[in-house]
This record gives C-alpha cells, structure tokens and sequence, in this order.
C-alpha cells in the first residue's frame, strides 16, 4: 500500500478535498454533515454543516479561497475593518484579522488570501460563547494556513 499526500490549496483547487471535514471537526467539535463546494463572491469555497458542536449550537462554516484577492487587496480591507471593531490575530499565516460581529477572519499567506466564517445560531436561552467562537475560528484558520 502507497500513502499519497494530502493535496495542497492551490487557486481554484476543491477546498472540500484540502479541507476535510474532519478539520472542521477538530476545530469546532461534533459532527459533518455535509460538505458542499460552493462559489462565494465568484471565489472557490466550501461550505460545511455541523452538528452538535462544542459552542452548544449547529451551524456552519465557510473556507473561501479569495483568489480575487491579493495581498495589497487584503491590507486595504484589513484597515477598513479595524476600524470597524475587527482585531489583528497572530499566527495565522502571514497577517490575520477577526471580525467579532461576522466571526469571520480572513488571513494572507503571500499573496494568497483566505476568508473562514463561523455562522451558528443559539438555540433559545443559550447565548454562544464569544471567546470560544474565535477561538475556534482561528483553530481552523490556522489549519488551512498550514495547508499553504
């Protein structure tokens, strides 16, 4: 039996592929159940379901190869959103921000740039847990700028 290696993003690539479900699984706990090629914003991304997480909720992700984007792009969109009450985040490829109010983070690697979205709802009388929501969000972020 040969091991072949995981596949590596590239521009257009299936993030379903790079990004296995049991990715998402380590970052945000419970299950996938479903991973789904998508386009956003004219960008390759994958969308996945998950159920029975560790934030208390179901929900979904979002990984988008913004491959309309380069870094320059990246620096002008990281200043408006700082502005805006997003914050810088360290470790995640070469520069990364979080935005609180989308618990979404975009990150550059060179001149590749990435958006990862947490999108959970609560069920009633149960507020999510806001430090926990980023953390996992950069957990992933971190996964797939490793995978760069």
């Amino acid at each position: 039996m040969t091991s072949t290696a995981a596949p590596s993003l590239t521009a257009g690539s299936d993030l379903c592929a790079v990004v296995p479900s049991s990715t998402i699984a380590a970052a945000f706990g419970g299950s996938v159940t479903t991973a789904t090629a998508v386009a956003f914003l004219g960008n390759p991304s994958c969308t996945y379901a998950v159920k029975g997480s560790n934030l208390g909720a179901d929900g979904g992700i979002q990984v988008a190869d913004m491959v309309i984007w380069k870094a320059k792009n990246y620096q002008v969109a990281k200043q408006t959103g700082l502005t805006g009450g997003d914050v810088d985040v360290t470790g995640v490829g070469d520069d990364a921000y979080y935005d609180p109010t989308t618990t979404g983070l975009v990150f550059h690697k060179g001149d590749t740039v990435y958006f990862v979205l947490a999108q959970f709802k609560a069920p009633v009388g149960v507020v999510l847990d806001a430090a926990r929501m980023k953390a996992d969000v950069v957990a992933l972020a971190k996964s797939v700028a490793g995978k760069l």
